[in-house]
């Protein structure tokens, strides 16, 4: 299935999907604008089923006020997700997520996107990424949570490969981390991760950056750190722990 520049909305149900895949799916999105809101969960897309493949270019996905979880997108049961621009947006709720690849064997790939996730109550993730088999590809683009108590630019407990990102933990009442990692492998370059708790918390796994900045300083809590060439907040160098 191939669709260009539709928009869609779905509200006031139980669960509300601006667009829902099914199993052995190949959907093709240009230039949509998908919303889901209110209810119990709204995902902006719910892309999930084994076999299914999304392609999105230039896509906006709001996913907003359900009581429980907001996602603008929602990558599950071994379904694989290929992102151009575009932004996805996680607004509300108990906890809400950008762009969720949160299930074993799921696939992302994205480029050049914008993922937010803000004013859950609980915890807002710009990317939550694991657990072990799922896997994650991102070349540009900035991935945000805000707000509520406990925010993540990104969540890692899969394989996360990042370049030129940018991930910002903000405004949360308890604790802000730009990359949390908390089991399998990252592997960041050339990106910046923010975070007035930490820029990088490092629970378990294995982190190695190269030539980026943790704007907030790290801590390794239990895990394996490789460092090259990493700076400060302050553009002075940073030793990792």
């Amino acid at each position: 299935m191939k669709a260009e520049n539709i928009t869609a909305l779905a509200e006031n149900g139980n669960n509300n999907h601006g667009f829902w895949s099914v199993d052995n799916a190949t959907l093709v999105l240009c230039g949509a604008f998908l919303t889901g809101r209110g209810g119990t969960n709204a995902y902006g897309i719910y892309s999930g089923g084994s076999g299914t493949t999304l392609e999105a270019v230039s896509v906006l996905a709001l996913g907003e006020d359900g009581s429980d979880n907001n996602y603008g997108l929602y990558n599950y049961e071994s379904a694989t997700a290929t992102l151009r621009g575009g932004s996805f947006t996680g607004r509300g709720g108990q906890s809400s997520q950008g762009i969720s690849n949160s299930d074993s064997g799921t696939t992302l790939e994205a480029e050049n996107v914008t993922a937010l996730a803000e004013n859950g109550s609980n915890a807002n993730y710009g990317l939550l990424n694991g657990p072990d088999n799922a896997a994650a590809t991102l070349r540009g683009g900035s991935f945000t949570g805000r707000g509520g108590e406990d925010t993540y630019g990104i969540q890692n407990n899969g394989t996360l490969e990042t370049e030129n990102v940018t991930a910002l933990g903000e405004d949360g009442s308890s604790e802000n981390f730009g990359l949390y990692n908390l089991s399998g492998t990252a592997t960041a370059d050339s990106s910046q991760f923010t975070g007035s708790s930490n820029g990088l918390y490092l629970d378990g796994g294995t982190v190695y950056l190269g030539v980026s900045q943790l704007d907030g300083g790290a801590t390794n809590s239990s895990g394996a750190l490789t460092c090259f060439q990493v700076y400060d907040g302050s553009y002075s160098a940073y030793t990792c722990p």
